[in-house]
C-alpha cells in the first residue's frame, strides 16, 4: 500500500486538524521498524496504517434507494456501493457501518435470486467501554 502512495500518484498531504495543541506535531512513524513483537508491534501497526491513511484519498461511494414492485407491492431498500477504498484500505480498524447492495442504474430491471422475511427487533447498545472512549477523541 505505502509502495503504491508513493509510486501510483496516490500520495496526498494529510489534512490539518481542527485542533491544534502546538504541543508536539501528530503522531507518526519515522522509522521502519520489524523488529517488534506483542502489543508494541500492534500500536506500531495502527500508527503506520492510520499515517498511510491520512495520505490517501477518500473512500468513494455511491448512496442508493432502489425500489422494487413484486406483485403489486414495493419493497425499498437504501444501501452504498462502493467505488474505491482508498483509506479504508489500509486502516483496517475502521468499517463502512451501512448495508452494501449492487450498484444498480436508474431504470434497470433485475430478478431477485431469493426472497425472504424476517422478523427481529433492535438492540439498544452494548455497555461504554474505555476502549470506545478512546477512539472517539
Amino acid at each position: 500500500f505505502a509502495a503504491r502512495l508513493v509510486d501510483g500518484n496516490e500520495f496526498q498531504w494529510p489534512r490539518t486538524g481542527p485542533k491544534d495543541d502546538e504541543a508536539h506535531p501528530p503522531i507518526h512513524p519515522t522509522q521502519f521498524v520489524n523488529t517488534l513483537d506483542g502489543k508494541p508491534k500492534k500500536i506500531y501497526e495502527y500508527i503506520v496504517r492510520h499515517f498511510l491513511a491520512s495520505c490517501s484519498h477518500d473512500c468513494v461511494f455511491v448512496e442508493s434507494l432502489v425500489e422494487a414492485e413484486i406483485a403489486g407491492e414495493v419493497f425499498e431498500v437504501r444501501g452504498k456501493a462502493v467505488k474505491a477504498l482508498n483509506w479504508m484500505e489500509v486502516f483496517i480498524y475502521e468499517r463502512l457501518t451501512d448495508k452494501f447492495i449492487p450498484h444498480f442504474v436508474r431504470g434497470e430491471e433485475f430478478e431477485p435470486t431469493e426472497l425472504r422475511m424476517t422478523e427481529g427487533r433492535t438492540q439498544p447498545p452494548g455497555p461504554l467501554e474505555e476502549g470506545d472512549l478512546i477512539r472517539m477523541m
